[in-house]
């Protein structure tokens, strides 16, 4: 029978692990909250940049997609590091890439030097959020780990709207390169911050899973791949939207500055922060999360096909509309609950890696695919700077193309294993 004096230091023990975990998984979600910024600058940069590199559409799509490259090629080798080596490492390394790139990227005149840097911010951010997601499967109960996988989603959709109208006060009064210089220096801050205050858990039999063996795994469960692709489409609104050609279509459309266009598209960020979390409670109230993709993915494609006829609207109307459209998909943070009960619990961080690969590589598509969808409608008219002018109706072109292929993934969630039971009643690892 154990003393008083050791229960209490038992408890003490738990208390204190309980209150490191929650303040090591804040400090890594704070992570992905600043890469969630270097990934969106360019959002409000796009003129500044057409102009800087006299480059089209369909460069500045590549210039912006070349982060996904990098983002896209590490998901699984990612997760896999993970697994084996822990987050408090990994995204400490991480941290420091991202500076590197984003110095690189504000530094250089030559266009396929930028894309390297971006390259490289891709790189850096390629764990982020992967990191989040294996320090809550570590520390949180089963139960908890859609909320917390929401929760985490929040800080990188709260990322995204700071890439919104401060960054392009930042840009409109001190320029894009040292807009981005001070995102290099607020990076440099974060990265002891990571190391001090992210635990790793330890696992027993850790290294005991070959690596190749977790790829072979992973590649072979199809669910994965239908997950990861569902996941990609649901997201588009961010990555082909609201990170890239968002700002240029309202300003097209209703012939505002970039600071007040910006401010419209970062309602999609919005909506998605508070959405994720939400979507995470409707789905334990439907017992379903497949059934929560679904409504969310058949909104959001309708809610999109408003968007296309923007200029019937008015600019109020489509600010909410966007934000419409942000909650809507807050669903999509579930595709990373239904890979985890797709997957043993032994290859988590190579399935998340691999489905936050395969929704990166649905984004890194669509950038420069829209961006070709504009070059192919353009009429051929140069502004005096020499960049090129394009109408609304080659952007409303471009925008239906995401309302058709969100329905795509309505489609595709038929085919879907829920699970929804499975791994919703374990005992919690920490009660909260």
């Amino acid at each position: 029978m154990s003393c008083p004096i050791t229960k209490m230091k038992d408890c003490f023990s738990a208390k204190y692990k309980k209150n490191a975990a929650v303040i090591g998984w804040i400090m890594a979600s704070f992570f992905y909250f600043y890469e969630v910024i270097l990934r969106v600058s360019p959002s409000v940069m796009t003129e500044q940049l057409m102009e800087y590199f006299q480059i089209s559409a369909t460069a500045l799509g590549w210039l912006s997609t070349s982060y996904y490259i990098s983002y896209f090629i590490l998901q699984i080798p990612c997760g896999m590091i993970v697994d084996h080596y822990g987050a408090r490492r990994v995204i400490t390394i991480s941290s420091l890439i991202c500076v590197v790139g984003t110095v690189i990227f504000a530094t250089q005149q030559n266009f396929f030097f930028a894309m390297f840097g971006r390259l490289l911010i891709g790189v850096g951010s390629a764990c982020a959020f992967i990191s989040c997601l294996k320090l809550a499967t570590d520390w949180f109960s089963p139960h908890r780990f859609a909320l917390v996988a929401g929760a985490a989603n929040m800080m990188g959709t709260i990322g995204a709207t700071f890439s919104g109208r401060p960054l392009a006060a930042l840009v409109e009064n001190y320029g894009w390169q040292n807009a981005c210089l001070c995102l290099a220096a607020i990076g440099l801050c974060i990265s002891p911050l990571i190391w001090i205050f992210v635990r790793d858990k330890k696992h027993e039999h850790h290294h005991e899973i070959p690596l190749r063996k977790s790829l072979t795994v992973i590649l072979k469960n199809k669910q994965l791949w239908l997950v990861g692709i569902i996941g990609g489409i649901l997201y588009l609104p961010i990555t082909a939207f609201a990170e890239l050609w968002g700002v240029p279509y309202m300003m097209n459309v209703y012939g505002i500055d970039s600071k007040v266009a910006s401010q419209a598209t970062v309602m999609i960020f919005v909506g998605m922060a508070i959405g994720g979390p939400v979507f995470s409670y409707v789905a334990k109230h439907l017992h379903s999360y497949k059934k929560t993709m679904l409504l969310c993915a058949i909104v959001a494609s309708l809610l999109f096909a408003a968007v296309s006829m923007a200029n019937r609207f008015t600019y109020e109307v489509i600010f909410f509309v966007l934000f419409a459209i942000g909650f809507m998909i807050g669903g999509q943070v579930l595709a990373f609950t239904l890979a985890r009960n797709n997957t043993l619990d032994r290859f988590n961080g190579t399935a998340m890696g691999f489905t936050n690969g395969l929704i990166s590589a649905v984004g890194m598509v669509f950038q420069p695919l829209l961006g070709k969808i504009l070059d192919f409608f353009w009429s051929g008219e140069v502004a005096a700077n020499g960049v090129r002018i394009y109408t609304v109706a080659n952007y409303q072109w471009a925008i239906f193309t995401l309302s058709f292929t969100l329905l795509v993934s309505v489609i595709l969630l038929i085919f879907v294993k829920d699970n929804y039971s499975k791994k919703t009643e374990d005992k919690p690892v920490f009660k909260f």
